[in-house]
């Protein structure tokens, strides 16, 4: 994600994130490459905009400029299996609480190490999250499973939780406390900005992987408690 430094963000942002992915895709199917996985957030769709947990052809509504080029260059993906020899798999992912420490979740949970009180204990929202060894294990499958080809895929752990929870269940894994707190953080911008975005784990955010389970033939590999220990691990 382009953060302000370059001169023009928008070209950079398109530079990056739609010609950068397609021209990569392109350039691979040139060479003979086969199959081309496409990894992008679930910010594609508009999450907020259901009372259910969202499926992968639910509409879509891209809530920011990194995220549209990132929507574009998915359709641009899909054109190789019309053009070219290659096969596309897209695949949306939610919060990502295991991949080195990196994101939202993984500054909370340095925060926790440290004891620093968090402003969420009044979160009653249920988010979909993916820890790495379940994402990894997805990406395999989508490998070497035929009906994976030229789909859209939704992937989490299976097991949906407020934030609390999942810091809690974070905390007990890491053996500290936790220490979590009632904060308005409309009341607190300071908070918030610290928070990086805070205000996106307010409302629920969840998917529905029934027809990734199912067409896949797919289950997680690790029970949620031993995949959070080892996301644990990592941060």
């Amino acid at each position: 994600m382009i953060r302000g430094t370059a001169a023009n963000p928008l070209d950079e942002l398109c530079r990056v994130n739609l010609k950068g992915n397609l021209n990569l895709a392109w350039e691979a199917a040139a060479v003979g490459a086969q199959l081309f996985l496409f990894v992008r957030s679930i910010g594609v769709n508009d999450v907020g905009a259901f009372q259910r947990p969202i499926i992968a052809y639910d509409f879509t509504a891209p809530h920011s400029r990194y995220v549209v080029f990132g929507y574009v260059a998915e359709l641009g993906s899909e054109a190789l299996s019309v053009e070219t020899v290659a096969e596309a798999v897209i695949i949306r992912s939610p919060l990502d609480c295991g991949s080195g420490g990196s994101g939202r979740f993984g500054s909370f949970m340095r925060w926790f190490r440290r004891g620093v009180s968090l402003p969420l204990c009044c979160t009653h929202n249920l988010v979909s999250l993916t820890t790495l060894n379940g994402f990894i294990d997805f990406l395999l499958a989508c490998l070497t499973r035929h009906k994976a080809l030229n789909q859209t895929f939704l992937v989490s752990d299976d097991e949906d939780a407020s934030i609390p929870e999942l810091l809690c269940r974070m905390g007990q894994v890491m053996g500290c406390h936790s220490r979590l707190r009632p904060v308005l953080v409309g009341n607190s911008p300071a908070i918030g900005d610290k928070l990086d975005g805070a205000q996106h784990l307010w409302g629920s955010s969840q998917v529905d992987i029934d027809m990734t389970r199912h067409l896949l033939g797919w289950a997680l590999p690790l029970s949620a408690n031993e995949n959070l220990k080892n996301a644990a691990a990592r941060i």
